[in-house]
């Protein structure tokens, strides 16, 4: 039975995927008959068009992360200066954690990922936290206290976690280096069930 606390109105977690075309270059020829010879003939060159390839954000295996553009938590107190968005995020195997500082469950995960976070970033993972609807003055002593290396956004409106779904606290996303959804973990996190995520995301 998964340990979660439960943080968000079932209102807020409707994320509706938003198709994202993507360009490619694909030659493509155009065959045509061959006229009868004239005194100046004219040779019609191929001609190569785009073919529209889609993406579709959302939180389903497979699908691209949703957006999101949120401020990186400073770890000296003062104001960001630094912000996260998705597509940072695309290029390497990430763990995506959405946590609060209330949540009794999140104190028992929080270590499991710090302890692991070392080893992982041997691997290429990155790892990202998402401190939900809460600020700076309660993301930071919770920080220090847990001795978070990786960074650690802040989702003050919540409207992040609202996004991908988060039904309660941790909710825990694998993404690949495509920034595709691989897995997601409702609940605390032991080292036993972390590492088959982390596995799957580096294959």
């Amino acid at each position: 039975k998964s340990q979660i606390s439960l943080g968000l109105a079932a209102a807020d977690l409707a994320a509706l995927p938003t198709p994202v075309s993507i360009p490619t270059s694909t030659p493509t020829s155009i065959a045509e008959s061959t006229p009868e010879p004239t005194d100046a003939p004219v040779t019609d060159a191929a001609t190569p068009f785009p073919v529209l390839v889609e993406r579709v954000r959302g939180i389903s295996p497979g699908q691209l992360l949703p957006d999101f553009a949120l401020p990186v938590v400073s770890f000296d107190g003062g104001p960001s200066t630094i912000s996260l968005s998705a597509d940072d995020l695309i290029g390497y195997p990430t763990v995506l954690s959405f946590y609060t500082t209330w949540c009794p469950y999140c104190e028992r995960q929080t270590p499991i990922l710090v302890e692991s976070y070392a080893s992982a970033t041997e691997d290429g993972v990155r790892f990202v936290g998402v401190d939900v609807k809460e600020s700076t003055d309660l993301a930071l002593p919770y920080i220090q206290r847990h001795g978070i290396i990786y960074p650690v956004l802040l989702d003050e409106s919540g409207s992040m976690a609202a996004a991908y779904g988060v039904p309660g606290y941790p909710t825990t996303y694998f993404l690949d280096r495509q920034g595709q959804i691989v897995d997601r973990h409702v609940g605390a996190l032991t080292t036993e069930k972390l590492l088959p995520y982390l596995a799957r995301i580096v294959e």
